[in-house]
């Protein structure tokens, strides 16, 4: 499927209820049929993180498709976090699909301030794959230059609004990442 034999995949997941759910085989086959190693690891993925000494090759954020936007994951010291754990030719990705804000600017802003940069793409479905349920998606690669050229090379550029902030664990501003009826 995803992975072969030599894939290692650990799932970061703070709901106990989640984890139950995609462990059953009576709803979801994946983790079972992997032939990969897989791991579901329970907690705050960023302060499990944080207290992790594992370097990956690949971090995948996935925590913003609901309404609710989980600041905390899109701070400067969270991304000092995920930065801490990629492996030097590492590479971030970032899932900001969301009805009401676009992430973009603030995500690009916030880690060029630690010398990374964002790229992003629109993944549209084909008629075929919208049958299955797959939905378009926006994603940010996040990463140093050398990096973002070898993974990312024809990805968009970001170059975010100059007005935008640095979020923080101290500071967001949700209102800046605002967009109604398509307008930002």
């Amino acid at each position: 499927m995803y992975t072969t034999e030599k894939d290692t995949i650990d799932f970061y997941e703070i709901d106990p209820l989640v984890i139950k759910v995609a462990s059953d085989s009576n709803y979801f086959t994946y983790l079972n049929k992997s032939k990969g190693k897989v791991s579901i690891i329970e907690g705050d993925a960023r302060l499990t993180l944080a207290n992790s000494k594992k370097k990956y090759d690949l971090l995948v954020l996935d925590a913003f498709s609901s309404d609710a936007i989980p600041t905390h994951l899109l701070s400067q010291e969270a991304f000092k976090v995920y930065r801490s754990r990629l492996k030097s030719n590492g590479l971030l990705l970032v899932l900001i699909s969301n009805r009401y804000f676009d992430l973009t600017d603030s995500v690009a802003k916030t880690v060029n301030d630690l010398s990374l940069i964002t790229v992003a793409k629109t993944y549209k479905p084909t008629k075929e794959s919208l049958s299955t349920g797959e939905i378009t998606s926006k994603w940010l690669a996040v990463a140093d230059s050398l990096n973002i050229d070898k993974f990312a090379s024809t990805w968009e550029k970001v170059d975010w609004d100059k007005n935008t902030s640095t979020w923080t664990d101290n500071y967001s501003n949700l209102l800046q990442a605002l967009q109604l009826f398509g307008v930002k």
